[in-house]
């Protein structure tokens, strides 16, 4: 990494209402998503989105670790634009996908 020239990283996922989903407190977070139903998960389930940003310091050569985290209710995505949701969807289809070739080649390798 060049001074200069940041990397940046993103993770986004679903979680249960909560910010922390560590999985060293699974048993706090963990039960909470039984409470989901059809009915109540644009209240409940957030899209928790994090931008990464790594900085190499010039002078020092030290990193620089930059964190945004973003907190959306589900039901809120109805309120943004139709660019928003329609990347949020290609997003959503690459992800399944991708989920969907590793899960038939772990079946092709390991269960044949």
């Amino acid at each position: 990494m060049e001074p200069g020239k940041p990397w940046t990283r993103i993770n986004w996922n679903l979680v249960a209402d909560r910010w922390d989903v560590n999985y060293e407190t699974m048993d706090v977070w963990g039960p909470k998503r039984s409470r989901i139903t059809p009915v109540n998960a644009g209240k409940l389930v957030r899209l928790r989105v994090e931008e990464q940003k790594f900085y190499r310091m010039p002078r020092s050569n030290a990193i620089l670790f930059v964190l945004n985290t973003q907190f959306l209710p589900l039901e809120d995505l109805t309120l943004r634009s139709g660019a928003v949701l329609n990347r949020l969807l290609q997003s959503a289809f690459s992800l399944f996908s991708t989920l969907y070739i590793m899960n038939v080649m772990d079946y092709i390798l390991f269960f044949h």
